[in-house]
């Protein structure tokens, strides 16, 4: 299953910076995902609760889950809920990455 995962950049006082995120890639992305990943650095915009148009950098997380036995080094490397840990480990009240959608597709 392909998941994509959309990181704001924003926050207050500034922006996340690109050392911040590998930070955040290395800490808490590659141990749950140690099979592989796909990061692309990218420009969003969306309407914020208020109707304001926010732009933003951000970045886009792509993964390919598998199931257990089929193809991963790593039994539970397919397991959502490490999806889950991920956008809690993400939401950071300091300040850090506010604001993190995915996105699911199978691919055939």
């Amino acid at each position: 299953m392909r998941t994509e995962l959309y990181f704001g950049t924003n926050r207050r006082g500034g922006e996340v910076s690109d050392d911040e995120f590998a930070s955040f890639v290395d800490s808490e992305i590659t141990p749950r995902f140690p099979d592989g990943l796909t990061l692309l650095t990218g420009y969003g915009q969306f309407l914020n609760s208020q109707g304001v148009l926010i732009r933003e950098r951000s970045k886009v997380l792509i993964l390919f889950l598998s199931g257990a036995g089929r193809g991963s080094r790593h039994e539970d490397s397919g397991d959502p809920r490490r999806i889950q840990d991920l956008v809690s480990a993400g939401v950071r009240p300091e300040g850090g990455l506010v604001r993190i959608g995915f996105f699911l597709s199978a691919v055939l």
